[in-house]
């Protein structure tokens, strides 16, 4: 699961030490817990979504799909291919 305390923190400290306020990380969605969701949506279609669901520390599947912002999985993952490994 991941970490709710100083880890958040910094990188919200981070982010207004170099003139992003509070206000606008929460607008950009420049915040940790969008780390979480990031997460998510990188595993999914990769591992089992039970798997996900562990890593994740949710203990409903439907709070994992909720995580995840990848609609076609299978085109995501040809995608970043193409990007990793390029022709």
């Amino acid at each position: 699961m991941i970490p709710q305390g100083p880890l958040p923190a910094a990188t919200g400290g981070l982010q207004t030490k170099v003139g992003i306020k509070r206000p606008a990380q929460k607008a950009q969605g420049l915040v940790f817990h969008g780390l979480r969701h990031w997460f998510v949506s990188q595993l999914r279609g990769t591992l089992p979504d039970h798997v996900v669901q562990a890593l994740a520390g949710h203990k409903r599947p439907e709070v994992t799909e909720d995580y995840s912002h990848v609609v076609n999985f299978e085109a995501a993952r040809k995608r970043i291919e193409e990007i990793a490994m390029p022709n």
